[in-house]
C-alpha cells in the first residue's frame, strides 16, 4: 500500500537512491516536473516540501524509488494486491501495470498543479475527526443543514474520517463535533482535497487523463473511488478524473482485503502512516501483519542489480 499526500519529511528517498538503482525514477519525475525532485527530498526546504504542487510528485518518487528497491530484492510477493492512498494510488497503479513510469509522473505532476491552483481559489481546509464513525459525521453534517457543503474526503477506519470544506464552514462543523466528544485536529493542507471545491480542474485533467494510454493492470489493485478492481481502462480512468471530488474510501478497502484473507501489509513510502489505518479496522485489523518498508530497506545490501527496463522504463 502505498502514502499519500502528508507523509513527506525532509531527507526521504536518499536512502533509495544508488542502492536501489533508482535513477530512472528520479529522472523521470525531475524531467516531467521540471524541478529538482531529488534536491527536494533530500535537502528541502520542509515549507515547499510541503506545498502540494512539489509533494505529490516527491512522494510519489519515493513510493516507486522505495518500491523498485524491495522488488529488486526480490522481497515482493508475486500475488500482490496494490493499493494507495489518494495520490499513493498513482504509485499502485504504476506498479501493477496499469501506467507506465512517464505517465505517472505526467498524471501526478497535472493533479499537483490543478489542486494547488483550486486550493488559491477556494480557501478550503480539511479536518481529521478521531473516534467516529462516517455516519456519525454525516449525521451531524446534516443535522447543522450543510450536506453537500461539508463533505467526508477521507474515510479511513472505523476510528478516522476525515471532513473537507470552504475554511470557515468546516471549522464550524469541526467545532460542533469536538463538543459531541469527537476530537477533531485542522490537517496541515491549504485545501479541501476530495471535495467539490477541486471541481474546477476538471476539464482540464480529464482533457490530460483521456491522452494517456491506460492499460488494464496485470495485477490486482482496488481503487480508491469505488474500493473495487477496475473492470477497463476507461473506469480507471474515469475514477481518476473523479477521485479529486469524491471520497477516498479507505476503510472499505482495507475491510474488504481482510476479508479476503489478506493479513500482510507492507506500507511503501517516505514516513509510517497506513499501517496504523489497517489495525483500527476491527479485529481483523488488529491482528494483520502491518510493516513499513524502511524495516525492510535498511537489510539491503547496497550493491543490488539495476531493475530490468521493462520493469522501471526511463523516460
Amino acid at each position: 500500500m502505498f502514502t499519500g499526500q502528508g507523509a513527506q519529511r525532509v531527507g526521504m528517498g536518499s536512502d533509495v537512491d544508488e542502492a536501489a538503482k533508482s535513477k530512472a525514477v528520479w529522472d523521470c519525475a525531475c524531467d516531467i516536473s521540471g524541478f529538482d525532485v531529488r534536491r527536494m527530498c533530500w535537502k528541502g526546504p520542509m515549507g515547499k516540501l510541503s506545498e502540494t504542487r512539489y509533494q505529490q510528485v516527491a512522494v510519489t518518487a519515493v513510493n516507486l524509488a522505495s518500491y523498485y528497491a524491495l522488488k529488486a530484492s526480490r522481497l515482493l510477493p508475486e500475488d500482490s494486491v496494490f493499493i494507495g492512498h489518494s495520490v499513493g494510488e498513482y504509485s499502485a497503479l504504476h506498479a501493477s501495470g496499469a501506467l507506465d513510469l512517464e505517465q505517472t509522473f505526467k498524471a501526478v505532476n497535472a493533479r499537483a498543479i490543478g489542486m494547488q491552483t483550486q486550493a488559491e481559489q477556494t480557501k478550503g481546509a480539511m479536518y481529521a475527526v478521531k473516534g467516529g464513525s462516517i455516519v456519525q459525521v454525516n449525521d451531524v453534517i446534516d443535522a447543522m443543514g450543510l450536506h453537500g457543503q461539508v463533505v467526508i474526503a477521507n474515510d479511513n477506519s472505523p476510528l478516522q474520517v476525515v471532513i473537507a470544506g470552504n475554511s470557515g464552514i468546516v471549522k464550524q462543523v469541526g467545532a460542533e463535533l469536538s463538543g459531541r466528544r469527537l476530537p477533531t485536529v485542522r490537517l496541515a493542507v491549504n485545501g479541501a482535497w476530495h471535495s467539490p471545491l477541486m471541481a474546477g480542474m476538471l476539464p482540464e485533467y480529464g482533457s490530460l487523463l483521456r491522452s494517456l494510454d491506460i492499460r488494464m493492470p496485470s495485477s490486482q489493485i482496488l481503487m480508491n473511488r469505488s474500493a473495487q478492481e477496475p473492470l477497463s481502462p476507461q473506469e480507471i480512468r474515469d475514477n481518476l478524473t473523479y477521485h479529486v471530488v469524491e471520497t477516498v474510501r479507505w476503510r472499505e478497502t482495507v475491510e474488504k482485503l481482510l476479508q479476503r484473507n489478506k493479513a500482510r501489509f507492507l506500507e511503501v513510502g517516505p514516513r509510517k502512516v497506513l499501517c496504523a489505518l489497517v489495525s483500527d479496522c476491527g479485529s481483523l485489523g488488529s491482528q494483520a501483519q502491518t510493516t513499513h518498508c524502511s524495516q525492510m530497506l535498511r537489510s539491503l545490501p547496497s550493491h543490488l542489480p539495476a531493475p530490468r527496463l521493462q520493469e522501471a522504463p526511463a523516460c
